[in-house]
């Protein structure tokens, strides 16, 4: 099937900051059968994604991607990138609500009006976003599918009043590697540590990793607001407190932990091939149940 691959700038409501976007799709509308947006996860961009989104757009479905504020080519000058601006991880959530909708109009026009099931899928950072969006925009999407979800914490509360002093100290746009070595060090590097490989825990493909490592596009420090602002959409997270509007959505969390981002748009790897074998399958039989 032929797939065709457009790159765009959405200019955000919130504060008319310019948003990368790319999306990929079967060239003929007839081939269209479903609309699957990712968010992608912390120091990443849309262009890890492509991979999957190729194989997806080859099986029928329209897919799209973001750089979220502060990521990728989605800021003022690239030295924002770890900078979420004022708006925080709301205007964040509602980014990739504003994509929604964008791709929904789009999709419609090409593919005369028809209603297409609509899935979002949400990786790491990607996942905290997509679940404080559902709060809000639940009804706009059939189905979700949560990938490496970062578990809930007693301590964010702590860790946002930590940020908050440094914040009084050294400013929000400060870079402090000690806030990064305790929000995510004691998480995540130190379990990994006898791999001598920052960021080891993202990948079992050590490879991978080093690619990551080396990404310009991946290569930054968050500042002290950016790394309070991923706790609050933590904490938002986990909070419950809200009715859903779309009770019968479809939410999966898929057992098998690889970092599908992680992997460029060249490799072919058998572990990716898996991956998006099952991850297809899986977008495949739901969107079509939902077409049905």
């Amino acid at each position: 099937m032929n797939i065709i691959e457009t790159t765009y700038q959405h200019i955000s409501g919130n504060d008319n900051l310019p948003l990368s976007v790319l999306r990929i799709e079967p060239e003929y509308p007839q081939d269209i059968k479903g609309i699957v947006q990712m968010v992608h996860g912390k120091n990443e961009h849309k262009g890890r994604y492509i991979g999957i989104m190729r194989y997806l757009a080859a099986h029928g479905y329209l897919t799209i991607a973001n750089d979220h504020r502060g990521h990728g080519e989605s800021v003022f000058f690239p030295d924002d990138r770890g900078y979420w601006y004022e708006g925080g991880f709301p205007a964040l959530v509602e980014d990739v609500h504003e994509i929604t909708l964008e791709v929904k109009q789009y999709a419609a026009e090409k593919c005369g009006q028809k209603a297409l099931p609509f899935t979002m899928l949400g990786h790491s950072m990607g996942s905290l976003a997509a679940r404080c969006y559902i709060r809000k925009y639940d009804a706009d999407i059939d189905k979700l599918c949560i990938i490496g979800c970062p578990s809930k914490s007693d301590m964010m509360k702590q860790g946002i009043r930590f940020l908050r002093f440094l914040q009084i100290l050294e400013g929000k746009k400060s870079r402090s590697r000690f806030a990064k070595l305790l929000i995510m060090g004691a998480s995540y590097e130190f379990k990994y540590r006898k791999e001598h490989l920052p960021n080891a825990w993202t990948n079992t493909d050590r490879d991978a990793v080093i690619e990551h490592n080396n990404d310009p596009l991946c290569r930054y420090l968050f500042t002290l607001s950016a790394y309070e602002e991923m706790l609050k959409m933590a904490m938002l997270t986990y909070e419950g407190g809200y009715v859903p509007e779309n009770p019968e959505r479809a939410v999966m969390f898929p057992k098998i932990r690889i970092c599908l981002s992680a992997f460029s748009p060249e490799q072919t790897t058998p572990v990716l091939h898996l991956w998006a074998s099952l991850q297809t399958q899986w977008v495949c039989s739901r969107i079509s149940a939902t077409a049905m």
